[in-house]
C-alpha cells in the first residue's frame, strides 16, 4: 500500500535487502520487488489484484533473543518501541516465536527450535 512505509519497516527496520525493484512498467505504476534476508526471500507489490492483507509469513531463525534486542535499539518512530516489539513466546510444539506486524495487516512470524541443535543449520539475523 505503500512503497515508503514498506522501505522503512522490511529495509530500515527488519534489516532486509532490496534485491531488485520498482515500478512494473515505468513512471508511476504500482511497486513489485524483491527483498531478502539470510534464509528468506519475500516479493512485495502494490498490485491490487495481488492477495489482500492478512497474510502470515514463518521464517526459522536462530539467535531470536539477539535479533529482538537489535529491533528494541532501533530508533524507527512508529515501527520500533514506541508500538513495542513484541514479547518471545513459547510455543507447545517445540519452538519460541516473535510475531512481528507490518504497517499493512501482514505479519512475519519469527519462529526459533528450542532445541539447540535444531537451530545449529539455521540463520543468524544479529
Amino acid at each position: 500500500f505503500s512503497e515508503d512505509g514498506a522501505r522503512s519497516f522490511y529495509l530500515a527496520f527488519l534489516g532486509f535487502t532490496l534485491d531488485f525493484g520498482g515500478p512494473t512498467t515505468g513512471g508511476d505504476s504500482p511497486f513489485y520487488g524483491q527483498i531478502s534476508r539470510p534464509g528468506a526471500t519475500l516479493h512485495l507489490t502494490e498490485h491490487r489484484y495481488e492477495s489482500g492483507p492478512g497474510a502470515t509469513v514463518d521464517i526459522w531463525i536462530a539467535g531470536l533473543d539477539a535479533y529482538r534486542d537489535e529491533l528494541l535499539a532501533r530508533d524507527m518512530g512508529v515501527f520500533g518501541p514506541a508500538l513495542g516489539v513484541p514479547p518471545i513466546s513459547e510455543t507447545h510444539w517445540g519452538a519460541r516465536v516473535l510475531i512481528m506486524p507490518d504497517p499493512f495487516g501482514n505479519h512475519l512470524r519469527l519462529s526459533e527450535p528450542t532445541d539447540p541443535a535444531g537451530q545449529a543449520h539455521l540463520p543468524r539475523w544479529a
